[in-house]
């Protein structure tokens, strides 16, 4: 079975967040609702004429790799 994996870069560094599925990718999205009160999630849009949640990717890598963002070639050297 394959897994759905999202994939950040930064600096020569590469860390990846499996997902339960992806559902579609959209560059530009206009949210509708920015009142989630959930971490990690963005707020909510029509993508396709369905309402969809969308994440905030960064703030869920922070949750996971909180070194990602800061100076990633001295982490990792």
């Amino acid at each position: 079975d394959a897994l759905p994996v999202i994939v950040f870069s930064r600096e020569g560094v590469t860390v990846g967040m499996a997902v339960h599925r992806i559902v579609d990718v959209v560059e530009n999205v206009a949210l509708t609702d920015r009142t989630t009160g959930r971490q990690g999630v963005h707020g909510y849009s029509v993508v396709n004429g369905r309402v969809t949640e969308v994440i905030d990717a960064p703030a869920l890598v922070r949750r996971g790799a909180p070194w990602f963002f800061t100076n990633t070639k001295e982490v990792v050297a």
